[in-house]
């Protein structure tokens, strides 16, 4: 299925850019802010603005997409991955890596209605606990 298709399967209209942006989500696994994006998409994508991408993914996310990740209350990254996994964030470099979860229990919710469900965990990474 093409990006078109899963876009148009979510009613968003696939605008180039639109497409654009999702490609690029969906390919880079780093967990990109709306600046990394733009700044990565606008030497092909002359026209973009910041506006845009910024609109297009408060769009991705609303129409379940892609995610927000907003682990230390300052920045907020996006994730064009969607299925059920956590974040951990290196307070040391930063980044932000995904991991499998088994499953995320709900049953004390019962009667809940719940839109999202998130799992993260900060610390440091291995890569940067291996150089010192």
């Amino acid at each position: 299925m093409t990006s078109a298709d899963i876009l148009l399967n979510h009613s968003i209209k696939p605008s180039v850019l639109r497409v654009m942006i999702y490609d690029y989500l969906k390919s880079h696994r780093t967990h990109p802010t709306a600046d990394d994006i733009y700044s990565h998409l606008l030497k092909d994508a002359p026209t973009l603005s910041k506006t845009t991408v910024y609109n297009t993914l408060k769009l991705f996310v609303d129409k379940k997409v892609a995610r927000s990740v907003t682990i230390d209350g300052f920045q907020t990254r996006y994730d064009g991955y969607m299925e059920d996994h956590g974040h951990f964030r290196c307070n040391h470099c930063h980044s932000l890596f995904d991991f499998e979860i088994s499953e995320i229990s709900d049953s004390n919710l019962e009667g809940f209605h719940f839109d999202t469900k998130d799992v993260y965990y900060t610390g440091v990474c291995k890569n940067c606990i291996q150089k010192n």
